[in-house]
């Protein structure tokens, strides 16, 4: 019930407006924005205002990696090689063939629930990662957020290819080394 919750409700609006449950999604925005304004009343009160929250924010997301020359590519490399380190290569190899699949699709308007699914929970993570590039940057485990999309995804690849043993066996003899 934080603030992640906003965005996770957003992320997955689009599916449920492709679903046509409007009514929903309604709900569910009414339910985060009363709960993220009651925990805001909460920090306020035992706070004395804002200004706490405010400042936690402004220091997530803009520090000191913002003035790092080359920043995006040292922000954005450092994110991707913690995603090689924290959720093993194999599974993160396999979560990007489903992301760039999942792009594949979008471009060609081929929704569908599945692929509204894969947009939602790799939204859920982007949007924490980029909305705090400093908490992101100093803090490895701020891309657990992407842990429903790196198993749904991994999952989904790796379905496509039970039928094959050996990529199956190489997949984990990989893994496991």
């Amino acid at each position: 019930s934080d603030w992640p919750m906003v965005y996770f409700v957003l992320s997955h609006a689009p599916y449920l407006i492709y679903q046509k449950r409007f009514k929903l999604i309604l709900s569910m925005l009414i339910t985060t924005t009363i709960t993220a304004l009651l925990f805001l009343l909460y920090i306020s009160l035992i706070n004395s205002g804002l200004s706490n929250l405010q400042s936690a924010f402004m220091n997530r997301s803009l520090g000191e990696v913002l003035k790092l020359q080359y920043w995006p590519f040292i922000w954005v490399t450092t994110i991707l090689l913690r995603f090689f380190v924290y959720f093993n290569p194999v599974i993160t190899l396999l979560s990007f063939y489903s992301l760039f699949k999942l792009f594949s699709q979008i471009r060609k308007r081929h929704l569908s629930s599945k692929n509204m699914i894969y947009l939602g929970l790799f939204m859920f993570g982007f949007i924490h990662v980029a909305l705090y590039p400093e908490g992101s940057f100093g803090h490895p485990y701020w891309i657990y957020y992407f842990i429903p999309f790196i198993t749904y995804s991994s999952t989904m690849a790796l379905l496509k290819f039970s039928k094959n043993y050996f990529v199956l066996l190489v997949v984990f003899l990989f893994s496991f080394f």
